[in-house]
């Protein structure tokens, strides 16, 4: 009888659990090196308002994951200040599984060192939340 009400316990609670999945990948750079502290955010792919899901940040040999997301087709953002920011569409997260994402390459930025201090030729970019921002020079020069 014990057993029986034992197992009719725990056979409840584990039904009424929610279940999440994962996403792991590495991000690379073009030359091959790791991407480091690349932030990588997940968007809902059918939400028009590109809202914030889950987030993370690669670590020193680039690898990344995401956890606690619900089923579904997930948008990834990869920004790093080194880095052109890139999305990738229509990732698939299905309960209680990893989805991996192949080596993810990212474009380096250049820098022009012609002001005296390392500016971002590509001054102006729009961030994984829509907002425009520029960045002067001056805007970074210590006084």
């Amino acid at each position: 009888m014990k057993l029986l009400f034992l197992f009719i316990f725990f056979a409840q609670f584990s039904h009424g659990q929610m279940h999440y999945g994962k996403i792991r990948g590495k991000v690379m750079d073009k030359n091959g090196e790791p991407g480091m502290f690349v932030k990588i955010v997940a968007v809902d792919s059918k939400d028009s308002s590109q809202n914030f899901v889950a987030g993370c940040q690669s670590d020193f040999d680039g690898q990344f994951q995401l956890n606690a997301l619900q089923q579904g087709t997930y948008d990834l953002v990869f920004t790093g200040i080194e880095y052109d920011t890139l999305t990738i569409e229509g990732v698939l997260v299905q309960n209680e599984r990893i989805t991996f994402v192949d080596s993810v390459t990212m474009n380096n930025v250049e820098f022009d060192c012609s002001y005296g201090v390392p500016t971002p030729i590509r001054r102006s970019f729009e961030d994984p939340f829509g907002r425009f921002t520029t960045i002067q020079p001056e805007d970074i020069r210590r006084d």
